[in-house]
Formats: C-alpha cells, structure tokens, sequence
C-alpha cells in the first residue's frame, strides 16, 4: 500500500513502519558479517535489526529496532539509534530517530 507524503513530517511519521515493512522476514537480528561491541544493546523489542558486512557498532551503543545498519557504516560509542537506517559508508553519533541515511559516495 502505498502511502501519501504530503509534508516532511509525514515521511518521519511513517518512517518506522516503512523501515518494519522493508524488513520483513527477519527476526530479532541479523548480522551479516558486522562488528558489534560486546557491550552494545540490540533492542528488538518493536521490530528488527539488519546489520550488514563492514557496519561497526560502537561501545555502549544502543540500536532499538526497526533499524537497518548498511555496509561499512559505522554507529559510535554511546550512539542511541531507533527507527532508522543507517546507508552504506554513513556514520551516525549521539540520538538518531525516524531518520534516513543515504549512502556516503567517495569520488577519487
């Protein structure tokens, strides 16, 4: 179903469920090849957690799910991230919520 965006709050209202919805069929965490600290929390109380190949999750950092973490991007110690994703190459600190990240692009 598709869904109206009349006005920039909109997209964020509708950001955890589109999130939930892109990542459905996953249940609880799925990391594919990330480094998550020993100390990060995972919480996938409200939804799922993608974490890709080369993502890094920083000490004492929590991910509260829906949230998707790209390739190679990284989420710093002491980061509080829910509802979000995280694109590929992006680097993400401090509190991030119902936001989008596109992919970071390095042109030589």
């Amino acid at each position: 179903d598709a869904r109206l965006v009349l006005h920039p709050w909109d997209a964020v209202r509708y950001q955890a469920d589109e999130l939930r919805n892109d990542l459905k069929g996953i249940e609880g965490v799925r990391n594919d090849g990330a480094q998550v600290h020993p100390t990060a929390v995972l919480d996938t109380a409200d939804g799922p957690i993608l974490l890709e190949r080369g993502a890094r999750v920083g000490a004492h950092a929590v991910l509260c799910g829906p949230c998707h973490v790209g390739p190679g991007a990284v989420v710093h110690p002491l980061s509080y991230v829910r509802g979000s994703s995280i694109g590929e190459g992006s680097r993400v600190a401090g509190e991030v919520s119902a936001s989008t990240f596109l992919n970071v692009l390095t042109y030589l």
